[in-house]
């Protein structure tokens, strides 16, 4: 019905507003979706805009899986992204949000934007982990990965991959964070 709503009302060429809790719906047959959080609209934006690059820490928990990441900016590099302190790791990563040295921020990224390796890469983004858990939800996995500091876990992070390249529970793991799917909200 999604399909069908959506064909008709590009045929026709009318401007429909669609009301629904459903986000698989809102995201599927909108070219602008509008998140409200009590009783305002707290951001407004393509569906794909909305889902990678949103606004802030309500919009991101609210629109599909997220993983939210304390952090501290250390430094920008001369594109001016942000190079922040996670996990005891430098991350990089796009910086909309004005926020200078030593101030407190959140990264964000979804789940399926994470990438596992077996041994160390030269790529930015790189994290050392152990994965706790591994779920098999048929088209894809989902495994959490605890995040290590030599032997010591320094936090948890979601990640979701196709079924059929997936790491085992208790493997050790390096995960890539492309800066490009990461982001930063303010803290």
């Amino acid at each position: 019905m999604r399909n069908e709503l959506r064909s008709l009302q590009q045929r026709l060429g009318i401007t429909a507003l669609y009301v629904t809790h459903d986000q698989s719906e809102a995201l599927s047959m909108s070219d602008r979706v509008a998140v409200m959080n009590g009783g305002r609209i707290v951001q407004e934006a393509s569906p794909r805009d909305l889902y990678f690059a949103p606004n802030d820490r309500f919009v991101a928990d609210f629109v599909g899986r997220v993983n939210l990441i304390p952090a501290v900016v250390r430094d920008r590099d001369a594109n001016g992204d942000a190079l922040v302190e996670a996990f005891g790791t430098r991350l990089v990563t796009p910086c909309p949000v004005e926020s200078g040295t030593g101030a407190d921020v959140t990264v964000t990224f979804r789940p399926e934007s994470v990438r596992w390796h077996e041994a160390p890469v030269d790529r930015p983004n790189l994290l050392p982990a152990r994965v706790a858990r591994v779920e098999f939800l048929g088209e894809i996995v989902e495994y959490e990965a605890e995040i290590l500091d030599g032997q010591t876990t320094v936090g948890r992070i979601i990640a979701r991959g196709a079924p059929l390249n997936s790491p085992t529970e208790g493997s050790t793991v390096f995960l890539e964070l492309a800066p490009q799917a990461c982001r930063v909200l303010a803290a």
